[in-house]
């Protein structure tokens, strides 16, 4: 049987996923935000929006009908012929709620580690793989991993992985311009945003 690739699973399965149980899609998407800080934060902000416009609908609606969930309990044979249906809609939108807040909250705290990696290697220029570790709180073999993603997608274009090495690479800086935030090295274009913070840059 075939592994499923869960960063690279189709928008639409996790379109599906979202209608149909909405804390997997949610799990799915947040896994899938990998490309770019760019895009986790883009992702993290629709989330959290997400999250919170349901807990303000969730609210709202229970007020509305506040008055008549009181005269329900206070009369016993409506309550036991009243059909509790409505629970139903508070259960969902509980899971709403709380699956969104977690995975836009879970991208923030990716955001900050992504950070770290890019400013510790691009702009203080630290090689020390146990001390990237030490503050991302991950273990050496995660910290190898995204530092060789984040390598092989050309956000750190100045350094080689060589066992539990960094190598600092020689490139043309002349052709090259550096993000402030993240020190990310971009080519010279008309581009104004960095490919990886999308923090603006002066050109």
């Amino acid at each position: 049987m075939k592994k499923i690739d869960r960063r690279n699973l189709p928008n639409y399965v996790i379109a599906i996923l979202l209608i149909l149980v909405f804390p997997l899609g949610v799990y799915f998407l947040t896994i899938k935000t990998y490309d770019s800080l760019k895009m986790i934060k883009r992702t993290s902000k629709v989330l959290k929006l997400c999250g919170y416009l349901a807990l303000v609908i969730f609210v709202f609606y229970f007020i509305i009908n506040l008055g008549s969930y009181i005269s329900l309990f206070d009369s016993h044979m409506s309550f036991e012929m009243y059909s509790f249906k409505f629970l139903y809609l508070y259960i969902y939108a509980l899971i709403v709620i709380v699956s969104t807040l977690v995975g836009g909250y879970y991208l923030d705290n990716k955001c900050s580690k992504l950070i770290i990696y890019t400013e510790f290697i691009n702009v203080k220029h630290i090689k020390d793989i146990k001390m990237i570790a030490d503050e991302t709180g991950e273990d050496l073999e995660t910290v190898k991993k995204v530092i060789q993603d984040l390598i092989s997608k050309k956000y750190l274009l100045s350094v080689k992985l060589s066992e539990d090495k960094l190598i600092t690479e020689s490139m043309d800086k002349d052709n090259y311009v550096k993000c402030s935030m993240c020190g990310t090295y971009m080519k010279k274009s008309k581009k104004v945003r960095c490919d990886f913070c999308d923090n603006k840059i002066k050109l």
